[in-house]
């Protein structure tokens, strides 16, 4: 496995596209051999692949994470990590020829990040952007000894988020925390990170585009870049998907409380769930079908009721959850509970 592990970093280093479809490469210091593995991770990958050496700083063994993403022109690494000291040198970035504007969102633990004559300090859900074509000293440091650092970095084209937002150079090292644009970035990328969607190069590409209109609206006029971009909508679309696949059991969830939630109009709501061909109560009512056909497929959960199914499931009404799952799989719930473990045995 650690032979192989190498090969692929090699391979990809080289190829110069280490983050593929859907939810991208994962790659973990726990595959490589422990006594080359600090080496082997800041020669290998953080060097040549994110651009910057490393130097460990934490009393516990050194572990990281990384999963990249790649999404046309819009490169994606979350991160997971041990506290770490971290250098871009002039040497390293006439290697490389990054001429990226970074954006970096610590999501948990801190982090610093020095460059000219500016510097910043992330905590939790705080971001900032910086030149990835300039020297920059900076460290990551998780809350505690039993936590790890967290981070979600984008690498975006320079001309590109300039052309989108004219003001990203005045904002570089500046602080964005608690931004509406900042949580719908979290969450779109979110989404993706857990394949909700179709894994296609085109649909890669327009996810790209969708972070840049995002990042966008951040740093230039909300209303306008809302009005004229895609990814916007396709991120709030995200929130309303993630709200009501946490939410859904709840037996009272209406569209007052998935509006207010979620700060849109009720009639933003309905649009938003347009585009996916549902309407509100389609879409809460197949995910509660969905759960009540788990539970009723597992012998687990073979000591619960029909009408104990149902509550957990989000149904108040038994008599309308008994009619909605007739109509969606062509049976009562009690001739589907037979028939599923029939088959299973």
């Amino acid at each position: 496995m650690n032979g192989g592990f190498i090969q692929d970093m090699k391979s990809l280093v080289v190829k110069g596209d280490y983050a593929m479809i859907g939810k991208g490469v994962v790659f973990s210091s726990a595959d490589l051999p422990e006594k080359e593995r600090f080496d082997i991770w800041r020669e290998m990958f953080s060097k040549k692949m994110l651009g910057f050496d490393i130097s460990h700083v934490d009393s516990r063994p050194f572990f990281t994470q990384a999963n990249f993403i790649s999404l046309g022109a819009v490169r994606v690494t979350l991160m997971t990590s041990t506290s770490e000291n971290y250098h871009r040198s002039p040497s390293l970035i006439a290697s490389d020829g990054r001429d990226d504007i970074a954006l970096a969102i610590c999501t948990a633990g801190s982090c610093e990040i020095s460059q000219g004559r500016g510097r910043v300090c992330l905590s939790h859900r705080e971001a900032t952007l910086f030149d990835a074509a300039a020297v920059m000293e900076g460290k990551i440091a998780a809350a505690s000894p039993v936590e790890y650092q967290q981070m979600v970095n984008f690498c975006l084209p320079r001309a590109e988020l300039l052309r989108r937002a004219p003001r990203t150079k005045r904002l570089q090292l500046s602080t964005f925390y608690d931004q509406e644009a900042l949580r719908l970035l979290l969450g779109y990328i979110k989404m993706i990170d857990k394949g909700n969607h179709r894994q296609e190069w085109h649909l890669n590409e327009i996810m790209g585009r969708h972070i840049l209109d995002i990042i966008a609206f951040m740093l230039g006029d909300s209303k306008r870049t809302e009005a004229t971009t895609g990814g916007v909508r396709a991120a709030r679309l995200a929130a309303v998907v993630g709200y009501l696949e946490k939410h859904y059991r709840e037996p009272g969830l209406s569209v007052e409380d998935i509006a207010a939630a979620l700060k849109i109009s009720k009639r933003y709501l309905y649009s938003l769930l347009d585009s996916t061909g549902e309407s509100v109560t389609q879409t809460i009512n197949r995910l509660r079908l969905r759960r009540a056909e788990e539970l009723l497929s597992d012998s687990k959960y073979s000591h619960l009721g029909i009408a104990e199914i149902a509550l957990d499931s989000g149904f108040a009404d038994l008599s309308y959850f008994y009619r909605k799952f007739r109509q969606h799989f062509g049976e009562a719930p009690g001739a589907f509970r037979t028939r599923s473990r029939s088959i299973s045995c």
